[in-house]
């Protein structure tokens, strides 16, 4: 690749963004898209307008109901195959987002300037590994005898430990993190999040040359950011942790970056947090929604994602609900971060509804959604006898929709 087809960081661009230009057709880097104060009024005259038990309003409703008429056809189609699948052996809530990942993973072309630069970032890295197993396996000592070949084998196994931890990272990030956030990660972390889906314009490589993670929705903490930011990546940059993995100095946590800074930030989720909880009270109050004992417990202690108390109600206006349960929680997240998943019962008999229509109902209302209520994934499984419908939203959580205080 000849020198020109490089650029420099211009003054006010994203710290670190080394990685070069796409190909004339691929799209640009996203931008972060500050939300607008109407969207904020929306969601919260929703919140009140259901907490007084009112009727929403036209325009309100207009934000959280379907934005389209589903089609019939396409209706028949998603009960037939939840049909099909009640059919055989029980389905788990785990089968459905593998089939949303590998979806996901499929749906994103992968430019060949990318390619060849990630290549080659593999290939460099690969060599590294290779060079730093065989300087332990044939390293000798002053007086010539050759060190014990234990020392390199211990280096190998903690090389392939970190090198799965990545890959179980990588993985996840690819099925749980949303299509418009930008992570930012050392160059081998980059190449495993591009290798299992994540589109390379949502690749933010952080470097030695690099001030900060700024300009990125998450950090991905490897040993090597780590080492290069010190205590400042938590302390300053991005403190809390969306995910972990591994341990020991293998670990690699999933970080949600602070714009304004950790302070203003930890201050803006302790404000969503209690939120949760206030607007969890009011969930537990509608007459209309019917929940499990665990369930009713994540709501009273603030632990639901609030894309899911804003929506609920606004169903429940329409039929009743059966929250069977919530869940989908990060593995190792702060106690901070909610739960984006709820299963909800596939039939109500309060709702004078047939199985069939009830379910269609419910299917075509979560399918019509808009930005920010629409779900990463919906999947009709069977379980006990009876059709479950588990909702699942992309992460990191939007602050903010909740009124405070």
């Amino acid at each position: 690749m000849g020198k020109g087809d490089w650029v420099q960081r211009q003054p006010g661009s994203a710290a670190g963004s080394v990685v070069p230009p796409p190909a004339p057709e691929t799209p640009p880097l996203p931008k972060r898209v500050p939300r607008r104060a109407s969207d904020h009024q929306s969601a919260r005259s929703a919140q009140a307008a259901t907490s007084a038990g009112q009727q929403v309003p036209d325009s309100i409703r207009a934000l959280l109901k379907p934005v389209w008429t589903p089609d019939p056809a396409a209706i028949e189609d998603q009960v037939r195959s939840a049909e099909v699948d009640s059919g055989s052996a029980e389905a788990e809530p785990a089968a459905g987002r593998k089939r949303l990942r590998r979806d996901r993973a499929g749906s994103s072309r992968r430019p060949l300037t990318w390619v060849a630069v990630l290549t080659f970032i593999l290939l460099a890295a690969g060599g590294t590994a290779v060079a730093l197993s065989r300087q332990h396996v044939g390293s000798r000592s002053e007086n010539g005898t050759q060190t014990p070949a234990g020392s390199g084998g211990r280096a190998a196994a903690g090389l392939s430990e970190a090198a799965a931890v990545r890959q179980q990272t990588a993985a996840w990030i690819s099925g749980e993190i949303s299509r418009s956030a930008i992570v930012a990660c050392d160059s081998v972390m980059c190449t495993a999040l591009y290798r299992a889906g994540v589109p390379a314009s949502n690749l933010l490589v952080l470097s030695p040359d690099s001030l900060d993670p700024l300009g990125a929705d998450l950090v991905v903490a490897t040993p090597v950011l780590r080492s290069l930011f010190g205590s400042r990546l938590q302390a300053v940059y991005a403190p809390t942790v969306l995910a972990s993995f591994g341990s020991g100095q293998t670990r690699v946590e999933v970080l949600i970056v602070a714009p304004d800074g950790a302070a203003a930030y930890l201050k803006a989720l302790s404000q969503d947090v209690a939120a949760r909880k206030v607007a969890g009270a009011t969930l537990l109050g509608n007459s209309k929604i019917r929940l499990s004992a665990d369930a009713a417990a994540q709501l009273s202690a603030g632990q639901v994602d609030p894309r899911l108390l804003l929506l609920l109600p606004v169903m429940a206006t329409l039929h009743p609900l059966q929250i069977l349960a919530f869940g989908d929680q990060a593995p190792g997240a702060s106690n901070s971060v909610p739960l984006t998943a709820v299963e909800l019962s596939g039939s109500d008999r309060a709702a004078s509804l047939t199985g069939r229509s009830y379910l269609r109902w419910l299917l075509g209302f979560l399918h019509g959604q808009r930005t920010p209520y629409r779900p990463a994934g919906i999947t009709s499984i069977r379980r006990g006898g009876r059709q479950i419908v588990i909702v699942r939203f992309a992460r990191p959580t939007p602050i903010g929709l909740l009124p405070s205080g």
